[in-house]
């Protein structure tokens, strides 16, 4: 029986579609956030996810999530370096209780929605980061 539940175990998690980006998002603000990293396409200007954001609790960690296959499967560093227009990351932060909202919203409606937080960092800063951004109230 305990042989059975260890490959059921194991087949979960080897077909697992997800895993975890480097890119990990301190929450020290006083409320619960959401987060979305997008970029701007190289080929059409437009604003694109690169990665699955999530929900962060006050005072807790969370990374970005890839997709194993599909568009958003390449490291966050891979994609910005060889398809963004600018080489820059864009985290749009925004309050928890508005997600069923934001994602009916392009990454454009995003960008200028007022309500949000915008922080745009080059590779370079998430490199002296070691990728870890902490997000305080304050991005714009």
């Amino acid at each position: 029986m305990k042989k059975i539940i260890l490959i059921i175990i194991t087949v979960f998690f080897i077909s697992c579609n997800y895993k975890r980006d480097k890119l990990k998002i301190r929450n020290n603000s006083k409320i619960e956030i959401g987060f979305i990293p997008l970029m701007i396409r190289k080929s059409d200007n437009s604003y694109q996810e690169i990665a699955i954001g999530g929900i962060i609790k006050q005072g807790d960690l969370s990374y970005a999530i890839l997709q194993k296959t599909g568009s958003l499967n390449k490291e966050i560093s891979e994609k910005i370096s060889s398809e963004s227009l600018d080489k820059k990351l864009y985290l749009v932060f925004y309050p928890s209780k508005v997600t069923k909202k934001i994602h009916q919203m392009s990454g454009g409606e995003m960008i200028t929605n007022p309500n949000f937080k915008i922080q745009k960092i080059s590779i370079n800063e998430l490199n002296k980061m070691n990728w870890e951004v902490v997000y305080d109230g304050q991005a714009r």
